[in-house]
């Protein structure tokens, strides 16, 4: 999605739920430091995450080595991140 158009879709979506309640960052999947930075701001607005939906992939004129550590290690590595901030309550 390009930064813009996530911009915008997060202000409609806020004035329809709530400022509170939406939020949009730019996240380089393929960069743990910044996937898990993003991570953090989401429990610092949201107060947790209840849900994570892995959505990154490439496919098209990417490398192979791109794409497999795009859709395989990013998706398996952000889920275990995810579980070590779950709180179950």
């Amino acid at each position: 999605m390009i930064t813009q158009d996530g911009e915008v879709t997060a202000n409609e979506l806020a004035s329809k739920h709530g400022e509170d309640k939406v939020a949009f960052m730019y996240v380089d999947v393929s960069s743990h430091t910044n996937f898990e930075a993003a991570f953090l701001r989401c429990i610092e607005l949201f107060s947790g995450v209840d849900i994570i939906v892995n959505n990154a992939g490439m496919n098209g004129d990417a490398s192979w080595e791109s794409m497999i550590n795009i859709n395989l290690k990013v998706c398996s590595s952000e889920t275990i991140l995810h579980s070590t901030y779950l709180v179950c309550s």
